[in-house]
């Protein structure tokens, strides 16, 4: 049996209005507690509800965070394709 390892993960909010307080999980960061090299990043592939919410949203914008959390947690492209198999 796998020896279990302890993770913290951290969900990736849309906020388009602050004080009405409406928001969108649009990801989430998983790493092994206390190592910064282990991070994997995803994040949603279906923006209808981010498009409801806020009809101007640059969606290319919030696609090219994921890949720029991926470089600065070290979870870069190759990294999640080998933790996708």
């Amino acid at each position: 049996m796998a020896e279990r390892v302890q993770c913290e993960f951290f969900l990736i909010r849309y906020v388009p209005d602050v004080v009405k307080g409406e928001f969108a999980n649009i990801g989430v960061l998983l790493r092994e507690a206390g190592r910064d090299d282990s991070a994997v990043v995803r994040f949603t592939r279906d923006w209808a509800r981010v498009k409801c919410m806020d009809a101007d949203a640059d969606i290319g914008l919030l696609e090219a965070l994921e890949g720029r959390l991926e470089l600065g947690c070290g979870a870069g492209p190759a990294r999640r394709r080998e933790s996708s198999r």
